[in-house]
This record gives structure tokens, C-alpha cells and sequence, in this order.
């Protein structure tokens, strides 16, 4: 089987510590054509999908994103002229899908080896753009390859660090993706011009924002969890309660003792949770088989 994905060896020690271009061989494939992504999306749940308008501001609030004014159908059938962007979650639940996200996230694994052992939750998104579209600021809780199949667009990935403490506790106790960056960091992220053919690494919470080119863009999102980004998602929870208690707790990554105890505090508060739920009045009780 041809390979899907190209990453240059001197990309390898680069992951999840800044972005970086690859190439892949997925422009122009039959799976992202607008009619067979209109079959997809009506195959998914309502919450399996956004589709918002894309004339807004790089740093927007949800509150302030305003909806198409039409179903998502019709957004995806109106997409050239709309001004919406679209996307749609968890496409690998369509078999076709699972198997083109699987064969390049083997292909990753391939290539990183021991930095991706004990890898897991494959998800994969679709981005449907109208030209001009603007994606806002925001982060987000996996590891990404973004994929460019159709049209252009510009991606400015910042660092992690822009990002404070306070926001990604937020963000990972069930606050929304988006950010706003102060004018000094966001002038420092790293602009990528994206063509079909060319991807980019986007690591774990990096704020990212994106700009449409002249036309309809199609991108293919594939991304998954590491042990590394879920201990950090794990330590920004706890962290953010700690922070309620008058605690000023210390970041992920600063102590790896302090991490290790910090998860394994939470693990056993969730296990004690799990069996209090199986015991409490009213439960079913347990099948043991």
C-alpha cells in the first residue's frame, strides 16, 4: 500500500514541541468531495457538528460567533457563497473514514516510534471553509496532523506557553476552546501557508488560529492522545480546583513528582467516585460474570 504521508526525518524531534510541515498524497480524494461530506454529515449526531459564520474576528467569544442561519446541510450545499466554516466530529464512526484515519496515524506511529507507545483515541474532524472564512484563536486537547485537501488557508500556530495557566484550566474543566492572545504573543505565532498536498503538526493546546484563501477549503484533521497529554490534561483539571481552594498550584511538566501525584490523586477520587455510584440507593447491582 502507497504511503499517505510524507515527515522529514528532521521534523521527527520537533513533535509536540512546535509546528512543522509534512506532505501527504490525499488531494483530490473521492471521501472529501462536498457531495460525499454532505452524505457524512447527515449520518451524524447534532453534536457532532458545527457550523458557524466565518466573518468574524481571530479572537472571538462563543458568544459573539454567530450560527448561518441555516442547517448544516444546506450550510455544506451552500458553502461557496455562505461565508460559513464547518466542522464536522468524530468521522471516523463511518467505516471509510476509520480506515483512511488509521492508515495515517500507522503511518505517524511508524515514523515517532516510542514517543507515541500507548497512543489511543483516534479522532478525526473535517473542515469545510468558504473563502475568506476565519476560524477564531482557540486550543485544543489532542495531538493534530492537519491535513489541506482542497483551496488554502493560513494557519498561525502560537506557542504553548501564549496560553496561560488559568486558561487551560478552564479550557480542561469544560470551559470553550476559544482564546484571546495579548497583540505582542500573537504577532510571534507561526504563520503556515497551506496548499493541497501540505499539512501541519499542530502540538497539544498550541493556540491556533486560521484564515480561508480565495475559495472553498477542505482539511482533514487527524489527531489522538498520548500518555504525555492526557497526564497534562489531568493535572490541569486538578490544578484548576486547587486554584479554588487558594492554592497556587504548579503547572504541568515543572514536577514530574508533583504530576505523578496529582494524577494518581485524581484516579483514585474517580474510582472512590465509581464505587460510591455502584453502592448508592437505587443502583443496580453489579453482574459479575
Amino acid at each position: 500500500m502507497d504511503r499517505l504521508l510524507e515527515i522529514e526525518e528532521a521534523a521527527v524531534p520537533s513533535f509536540d514541541r512546535t509546528p512543522f510541515y509534512i506532505r501527504h498524497h490525499l488531494a483530490g480524494h473521492p471521501l472529501f468531495s462536498l457531495e460525499r461530506l454532505l452524505k457524512l454529515s447527515r449520518g451524524l449526531r447534532g453534536d457532532q457538528a458545527e457550523f458557524y459564520s466565518g466573518d468574524v474576528p481571530v479572537y472571538t467569544s462563543p458568544e459573539q460567533t454567530p450560527s448561518t442561519g441555516l442547517s448544516l446541510q444546506e450550510t455544506i450545499r451552500r458553502i461557496e457563497s455562505c461565508g460559513a466554516w464547518v466542522v464536522l466530529k468524530n468521522v471516523e464512526q463511518d467505516p471509510e473514514y476509520r480506515s483512511l484515519l488509521d492508515q495515517c496515524l500507522d503511518e505517524v506511529a511508524d515514523v515517532y516510534g516510542s514517543a507515541l507507545r500507548g497512543s489511543s483515541e483516534r479522532v478525526g474532524f473535517i473542515f469545510i471553509s468558504s473563502a475568506k472564512a476565519v476560524t477564531p484563536c482557540h486550543v485544543d486537547h489532542e495531538h493534530n496532523f492537519l491535513l489541506q485537501i482542497r483551496g488554502s488557508k493560513t494557519i498561525h500556530v502560537g506557542e504553548r506557553s501564549f496560553v496561560t495557566d488559568r486558561e487551560l484550566e478552564r479550557f480542561f474543566t469544560g470551559g470553550h476552546r476559544n482564546v484571546s492572545l495579548p497583540e505582542e504573543l500573537g504577532s510571534r505565532a507561526a504563520k503556515f501557508q497551506l496548499s493541497p498536498g501540505d499539512g501541519v503538526h499542530v502540538p497539544f493546546t498550541a493556540p491556533h488560529w486560521v484564515v480561508n484563501g480565495g475559495g472553498v477549503s477542505v482539511s482533514f484533521s487527524i489527531t489522538f492522545q498520548t500518555p504525555e497529554s492526557r497526564r497534562r490534561a489531568v493535572v490541569h483539571k486538578v490544578n484548576a480546583h486547587l486554584r479554588k481552594t487558594g492554592v497556587h498550584p504548579v503547572p504541568p511538566g515543572h514536577s514530574p513528582a508533583r504530576d505523578a501525584f496529582k494524577v494518581l490523586g485524581f484516579e483514585a477520587l474517580r474510582k472512590a467516585r465509581r464505587l460510591v455510584r455502584s453502592v448508592a440507593p437505587g443502583a443496580r447491582p453489579a453482574v459479575h460474570a
